[in-house]
């Protein structure tokens, strides 16, 4: 898989990875959608470890592990949990309109 930021690669495992170093985060999924001003924007969808995790606290640890086309994030997904068993992009998907 890949995201084509602005002329771009973003690989999803790479910035999965990153994020889920992030102690309040359980489990993520990073997906490309459509955006008008540069071709694919990053879309990250996460399960909450701490309730209390805002989308602007992802979002500036982003800023501080990424490099800067990386961190265009598109509204964040979260949710507490996912059914299990089930693959975890394909899951994610359907708790994109979820929002914090």
């Amino acid at each position: 898989d890949m995201i084509l930021v602005s002329g771009f690669n973003v690989y999803p495992n790479e910035v999965e990875s990153v994020v889920m170093m992030h102690p309040g985060i359980a489990e993520c999924a990073v997906v490309g959608v459509p955006d008008e001003k540069s071709g694919e924007a990053v879309k990250l969808l996460i399960v909450k470890k701490d309730p209390n995790l805002s989308r602007e606290d992802v979002i500036s640890y982003c800023k501080t592990q990424l490099t800067g086309y990386k961190c265009q994030i598109a509204p964040i997904g979260a949710t507490e949990s996912r059914p299990n068993g089930a693959s975890k992009r394909h899951v994610f998907l359907g708790f994109g309109r979820v929002s914090f």
